[in-house]
């Protein structure tokens, strides 16, 4: 007799919804917590996304029920919402990346156009400051020399200047700094690390996303599976010292009688035809008789009828 695991489907619920919900993030972002900034695209993806884990469901429902035509159309439903969560799921990821990778290049432009501008600007004044030395006449600073520290200082000013843009902008952001990593890992097991990081770039989005999916509807398929054997009150068992005493019985009867001694516990009508050796209908027919012989007891559970011996 089977007994249902509580825990593992209370586990594998709250793991569905954790999926579920990780994919709803990816395809909505910080909208997801905010309902009042729902458009229609928002409400459809959660739709689509519910839509796709209860046909990858009710697909296999259907199969093992034998209904191959519904089995059929949910598939179909399932394979065309699984490629429009796929699509959006990429398609908002790419451009969340995108986003970040141009900032993150832009960035780093700038910040190489100031260390150029600071290195010019430097220059400038090193070059300032020597002609103002050279224009000395022993301690004292002629009008070309004033000139000169004049501009050594309007430079200075704009080096200063340059430098706090450059504090401003912060240090330089990596882009795609994953990839690069994976890249170089795998290029250390002889695999091209250029070509390693184009795929790691073009694989990630897809691979978030069918783990998220993935993982919904197998963890929630698990928790709602049902049940292969239903529970039923415990049936009498015959023991080796059980010993009763009947009037006379049939033929049937006591053939029916003697199976389950043999068998020595419920057996269901297919397991009783097989210990006497008889097809299916007769040895339903003879289980009626000893049933109403009153030496045997005849009680259903699920789809089949489980034989026992009277005490």
């Amino acid at each position: 007799m089977k007994t249902t695991n509580t825990h593992g489907r209370l586990l594998a619920i709250v793991a569905g919804m954790a999926f579920t919900v990780g994919g709803l993030v990816i395809l909505m972002g910080d909208v997801l917590t905010r309902p009042n900034l729902w458009a229609q695209y928002h409400v459809l993806t959660v739709l689509t996304v519910f839509g796709v884990i209860a046909s990858g469901h009710l697909m296999a429902t259907a199969w093992r029920a034998r209904h191959f035509l519904a089995a059929l159309g949910f598939g179909v439903l399932f394979l065309a919402g699984t490629m429009l969560v796929v699509h959006n799921s990429v398609g908002r990821q790419a451009e969340v990346t995108d986003s970040r990778a141009l900032d993150a290049e832009a960035t780093n432009k700038a910040l190489a156009d100031k260390h150029g501008d600071l290195a010019k600007a430097r220059q400038r004044f090193d070059d300032a400051t020597r002609y103002a030395d050279g224009e000395m006449r022993g301690e004292i600073c002629g009008p070309r020399c004033r000139d000169w520290r004049l501009r050594a200082k309007e430079v200075q000013a704009h080096i200063k200047a340059i430098e706090a843009e450059i504090a401003a902008l912060g240090p330089q952001k990596p882009v795609n700094a994953k990839a690069d990593r994976m890249a170089a890992i795998l290029a250390l097991f002889g695999f091209d690390e250029v070509r390693a990081k184009a795929a790691l770039i073009l694989l990630e989005p897809f691979l978030w996303c069918l783990f998220f999916e993935i993982g919904s509807i197998v963890s929630l398929g698990f928790a709602f599976r049902a049940d292969p054997v239903a529970t039923v009150a415990q049936l009498p068992t015959v023991s080796d010292s059980f010993q009763t005493s009947y009037p006379p019985l049939d033929t049937d009867s006591a053939a029916v009688l003697a199976a389950l001694k043999s068998a020595g516990k419920p057996i269901t009508n297919d397991e009783l035809a097989a210990l006497m050796a008889v097809e299916k209908s007769e040895a339903s027919k003879r289980a009626q008789n000893a049933a109403r012989a009153g030496v045997i007891n005849r009680v259903r559970s699920g789809k089949f009828v489980l034989h026992s011996i009277a005490l």
